[in-house]
């Protein structure tokens, strides 16, 4: 069995590292937004809730759209996260 190298890996699955980039970009900020949302329906914190969901959904959404990334191309990572806040948030 023939080993593939990185450059071939990268042409085949459509990833690379400009792609894990972008995955963590567009998850922090679709996270963030998202999160963000959620966690100001309370008046009552002061804004807390929402800071807190923010800075989550930025740690959360950065790292899951970096490895997202690592595995697909730009546009499918960004088709992912446009679902997820269609859905969610």
């Amino acid at each position: 069995m023939k080993e593939l190298s990185i450059d071939q890996i990268e042409q085949v699955s459509g990833a690379s590292v400009q792609a894990a980039f972008e995955g963590a970009v567009i998850g922090a900020t679709s996270y963030a937004l998202s999160a963000g949302k959620w966690g100001g329906l309370s008046i009552l914190n002061f804004g807390i809730g929402q800071a807190v969901g923010v800075s989550l959904g930025i740690i959360i959404g950065g790292v899951g759209g970096a490895l997202y990334g690592a595995t697909h191309d730009s546009i499918q990572t960004e088709n992912f996260f446009n679902n997820i806040l269609a859905n969610v948030g």
